[in-house]
């Protein structure tokens, strides 16, 4: 996940509403240090320390609830 795509991410997140407290804090503060380099070293920056914690501890957990959610309200639907 490029730098970008996580910016999208969390904006979805926000618009949406589909995280939590601690998650958007999180990415709040990482995009705070990270918008504070120069636009082309940004990517670099966000690979070398934030991503793989990023992923692994936010990103992909928020993700995997927001697909239970989805699967439980389309059976909620059809039922």
């Amino acid at each position: 996940m490029k730098y970008k795509e996580f910016k999208k991410w969390c904006n979805e997140r926000a618009a949406d509403s589909m995280w939590d407290i601690l998650t958007a804090m999180k990415c709040i503060e990482v995009m705070r240090v990270v918008d504070k380099f120069w636009f082309w070293k940004r990517d670099k920056i966000w690979r070398e320390y934030y991503e793989a914690f990023m992923l692994a501890t936010f990103v992909k957990p928020t993700n995997n609830l927001i697909e239970q959610y989805k699967k439980s309200n389309a059976n909620e639907t059809t039922v």
